[in-house]
């Protein structure tokens, strides 16, 4: 009895958010990756739309100022971050300028990520090394940089943005993608104490400039989609819409999972 008692007093309820509140971000400073196209393009947006500024890093200065300007035309405030996520020794300083710029931080998206056309026959250390700098390496330290910031604002949220490859060993683009998702069990455990949560998403197919090839191969997406319930791939929208989602106060009670968001790849095989 004396231990109900304990618990009963420990969970006492505030006064209930009205639940679409709960989806609001007003007010909240963001730092995504990856900004300039694509799902990361659409993050910023979508993120914007809910209430937040943003601070938009990826290579292309040019498209990063265009998007800055619509996220300004909704009464938010927008920062083009011109940053190559390959350059890992730059992630840091460039959260912390952005941080100084906005005030604060309370939401770092990983977005950014690099593919390349094989399995595991990759041959150009090279371009191993960049695929592993930027889609594991990228996330690792912006974390470790967004994690005083995000502390000083009293807690935050983290979205790393991982793949069903990740979970289904797709070749050496699906083990990057699966470090992703063990960054993201082990920060949520080490960052919860400062108040911050750490989730990820792993996407399927999504239409981008990245999966291009696979759309355009009639052949290999048909048996994707093949394999998919909802038989079609996703717009950056759609993933976008679920960031806004991890990074509301609707989600604080989820960290350290990895949603998977792919239309029913990850459990469905059609026979």
């Amino acid at each position: 009895m004396a231990i109900a008692a304990t618990l009963s007093l420990s969970i006492s309820p505030e006064e209930p958010m009205p639940v679409l509140e709960r989806f609001r971000l007003n007010g909240r400073r963001a730092f995504v990756t990856g900004a300039s196209r694509g799902i990361g393009r659409a993050i910023g947006l979508a993120l914007a739309e809910a209430g937040a500024d943003v601070a938009l890093a990826a290579r292309d200065e040019a498209r990063l100022t265009e998007l800055a300007a619509e996220i300004e035309a909704l009464g938010r405030r927008a920062i083009p971050v011109p940053l190559d996520l390959g350059n890992l020794e730059a992630i840091g300083p460039a959260i912390s300028a952005a941080a100084d710029a906005l005030g604060g931080l309370d939401i770092l998206v990983n977005n950014a990520g690099v593919t390349y056309g094989g399995g595991f026959g990759i041959e150009d250390p090279a371009e191993f090394d960049r695929m592993f700098d930027v889609n594991f390496g990228a996330v690792l330290f912006g974390c470790q940089a967004a994690r005083p910031h995000l502390a000083a604002a009293g807690g935050g949220v983290i979205v790393n943005i991982g793949s069903i490859a990740g979970t289904k060993g797709a070749g050496l683009y699906g083990a990057s993608k699966q470090g992703v998702h063990a960054l993201t069990r082990g920060f949520s455990r080490e960052y919860a104490n400062d108040g911050i949560r750490v989730v990820a998403l792993a996407p399927g197919q999504v239409n981008t400039d990245m999966t291009a090839r696979v759309r355009a191969n009639p052949p290999e997406l048909s048996n994707m989609l093949h394999h998919t319930a909802q038989r079609r791939v996703a717009d950056p929208a759609e993933i976008a819409a679920t960031v806004v989602y991890l990074a509301s106060p609707a989600a604080e009670f989820v960290s350290g999972t990895t949603i998977a968001i792919d239309g029913g790849r990850d459990f469905f095989a059609r026979r």
